[in-house]
């Protein structure tokens, strides 16, 4: 399994390399906020790939529309906002869904990665179907990981395989 992840990440970070960025949308990073009770500095975030993003933009011409809050289904536990690395004064947050039955076997893992070409989005875009691959046996982490307004490339790859760690 770790062989197949490290041999995702090395494709990931080779078609980076081709892209020399620009993969995600020309955002404009939005106010500065920190992502860490530890975390001194405020980060610059580009929220241009965000569910919240998306919502503010659609609701002037469907004021009627809502954020989508999935209910956690049943033989689901979360632990939310797990420290899985410190890099600086900076905590790399994740979260952790996994079925609520325990078994000697274990479960397998899956580690979640959210779109917007290491540029902007949030582990949050990857709540809703890790709450659904715990419900089908899995244990879904979605993780954070320094984008590249705040650490430039391969940082994000580098978080990526900390956490897989």
């Amino acid at each position: 399994m770790l062989k197949l992840l490290t041999f995702i990440l090395g494709l990931i970070e080779a078609a980076h390399l081709n892209a020399q960025s620009g993969i995600a949308g020309k955002g404009k990073p939005a106010s500065a906020y920190s992502t860490s009770k530890a975390s001194s500095k405020s980060i610059v975030r580009d929220t241009s790939f965000t569910v919240y993003a998306t919502y503010i933009k659609e609701r002037k011409n469907r004021p009627y529309i809502q954020i989508a809050q999935p209910a956690m289904p049943k033989g689901v536990k979360s632990k939310e906002n797990v420290v899985y690395s410190t890099t600086g004064n900076r905590e790399l947050l994740a979260d952790v869904f996994y079925p609520a039955k325990k078994t000697k076997k274990g479960y397998p893992m899956v580690i979640m990665i959210f779109g917007g070409g290491w540029k902007s989005g949030d582990k949050s875009q990857n709540v809703p179907i890790a709450q659904q691959l715990a419900a089908k046996g899995y244990v879904a982490v979605t993780i954070e990981y320094r984008l590249s307004p705040e650490a430039p490339y391969p940082a994000a790859v580098h978080d990526v395989k900390e956490a897989i760690r």
